[in-house]
């Protein structure tokens, strides 16, 4: 099974079509880091979709897995001495970068899911080849494991297409359907 950590622009993608689903996942189907948590989260808000999707549960246990940089540890000192030397106040791009030094030294096996561009090319330069995905790698594989419905995915396809902003032509051709 792919471990998909995933950014906060395909969360909001997820959310959206999420609000009308009646799905079952087992826990820590997709994972995020802390900083897309805090970004997605939307705590006075308890019946925004991001909200619930991120509390979703199977018996207990959530469906979307937080990673936390520990102080100290080879993701953090990445993030902070690499990443983001100059920019430890900033909270632009923290999330990717907080991925990203997640990918490259706890989560080796993990792949990182954005729409940024920027953080494509950072995580591309930074983990290499496979370790990087589009938004649409994922739909498809959550419909490959029987996820989502394949309406579902087409839901998922068009919601990434309309609020990406022509930043994909369409959806991929290796994953489209049909």
């Amino acid at each position: 099974m792919q471990r998909w950590l995933v950014d906060a622009t395909p969360l909001h993608h997820l959310s959206a079509v999420a609000a009308g689903a009646r799905w079952a996942w087992p826990p820590t189907t997709l994972e995020v880091a802390q900083a897309v948590f805090d970004e997605v989260d939307v705590p006075h808000e308890p019946r925004a979709p991001r909200h619930r999707l991120l509390r979703r549960a199977t018996q207990g246990q959530r469906w979307i897995r937080v990673h936390d940089l520990a102080l100290g540890s080879a993701a953090e000192r990445l993030y902070s001495t690499y990443l983001r030397p100059s920019q430890t106040d900033a909270t632009k791009h923290q999330g990717e970068d907080q991925s990203i030094a997640l990918c490259a030294t706890a989560l080796t096996d993990a792949v990182f899911v954005t729409c940024d561009r920027q953080a494509a090319l950072v995580a591309l330069a930074e983990l290499g080849p496979g370790r990087v995905a589009t938004p649409f790698d994922v739909w498809a594989d959550l419909e490959r494991r029987g996820l989502v419905s394949a309406a579902d995915r087409a839901a998922l396809d068009a919601e990434t297409l309309k609020t990406t902003q022509g930043l994909f032509p369409g959806v991929p051709r290796r994953l489209a359907s049909g």
